[in-house]
């Protein structure tokens, strides 16, 4: 496990954020202008280990969950188990403590870490989606915000056509980089300079991404009806 923080302008909120998308089980607590988390690889135990992996996180902030105001989740796509597990304790939770709901891109949640952590400012963020396809999608950084923002949709496909969209994109923009393990596959076409490797989407960055919906006023009730981001027929992660 991990444990990280970051300080931020002051936002009266407590934010609790939740990533399970992927092998990786991630949670992660905005609270007094910084943000904890916990991360840990753990391949079918997201259930087991979701739970007190939040509890842990409010001891340490010495909150309770009663104290929460909101849940940012990554709405996908990614394991169908995975990410049904996180939406159905992000609306728990919400509906214990009449909180709001802020789904975010598991994908665009990757390619901010590879901001976070490497300074990549453009960035293709794939997972492997099985069945010898890719989840993708083509992100820049804001500047102003250091925020990750779409330039090319959540995307499902063979590996050939992202190869061939990154060649074209790399093309353009010599400091493309990918991240993500649907470039694991990739290895012979991409060289290691252009591949993050070992990366799995964290909650950090899920929270990260929320904080900017909510200072835009971009949550959702209880009440209001909201589908994962699946992309197709759903495959569970094994």
């Amino acid at each position: 496990m991990n444990n990280e923080a970051k300080t931020f302008n002051s936002m009266k909120i407590n934010l609790l954020g939740i990533e399970t998308a992927t092998h990786e089980c991630s949670v992660a607590l905005y609270t007094q202008n910084k943000i904890v988390e916990r991360s840990i690889y753990a391949p079918q135990q997201h259930n087991k280990l979701i739970l007190p992996m939040i509890d842990e996180l409010l001891a340490e902030a010495q909150l309770s969950s009663e104290q929460i105001h909101g849940i940012a989740f990554g709405q996908g796509p990614g394991s169908f188990t995975g990410i049904r597990l996180a939406m159905s304790i992000a609306q728990t939770i919400a509906f214990g403590v009449n909180g709001f709901l802020i789904p975010i891109s598991t994908l665009q949640a990757l390619a901010q870490q590879a901001w976070r952590v490497h300074r990549a400012t453009h960035v293709l963020a794939a997972l492997d989606a099985r069945l010898n396809q890719i989840y993708w999608g083509y992100y820049a950084v804001n500047t102003v915000s250091s925020l990750m923002e779409v330039c090319k949709r959540e995307t499902l496909s063979r590996p050939e056509k992202m190869q061939r969209f990154f060649m074209n994109a790399l093309s353009q923009q010599s400091e493309d980089r990918g991240i993500g393990n649907g470039w694991n596959k990739q290895q012979d076409h991409v060289i290691s300079a252009q591949w993050i490797a070992g990366c799995f989407p964290k909650a950090y960055d899920v929270v990260t991404l929320a904080l900017h919906e909510y200072e835009k006023g971009n949550t959702l009730s209880l009440n209001t009806a909201h589908e994962p981001l699946y992309l197709h027929n759903p495959v569970i992660l094994n």
